[in-house]
């Protein structure tokens, strides 16, 4: 939940490194990793949704030292969670992708939004 993360991201300051892995997650989660300033690397791990109604983009902030992105086992079906991921992590250099599923030419066009994604 949104709780969660920012307690995570509040108490845990100098976090690097976070792997949730779940079926699913409370809406709005994704607006709280801001709370992470030194997340360097996010994995998702096994994920149904992402977030199923991360809220509007202008609660949406992206996470300064986020680098890398892993995606494992994911449905990425959920745009508009997908979308919102997108939008927290525009500063990563690495995407991975491992077994996930739904991902389409216009799922993954989100991605664009990363400027440093090579």
């Amino acid at each position: 939940s949104y709780d969660g993360i920012a307690a995570i991201g509040q108490c845990c300051f100098m976090l690097e490194e976070l792997t949730l892995s779940n079926q699913g997650f409370y809406e709005g989660w994704l607006a709280a990793l801001s709370y992470c300033s030194c997340l360097k690397t996010l994995r998702l791990e096994g994920c149904k949704q992402i977030d199923p109604v991360p809220g509007p983009a202008e609660h949406l902030y992206s996470c300064p030292a986020l680098q890398q992105l892993e995606l494992v086992r994911c449905n990425l079906r959920d745009k508009a969670g997908f979308g919102a991921l997108m939008v927290t992590s525009v500063v990563i250099k690495e995407l991975l992708f491992q077994d996930c599923w739904g991902l389409d030419d216009e799922t993954f066009k989100l991605a664009d939004t990363c400027r440093y994604l090579i």
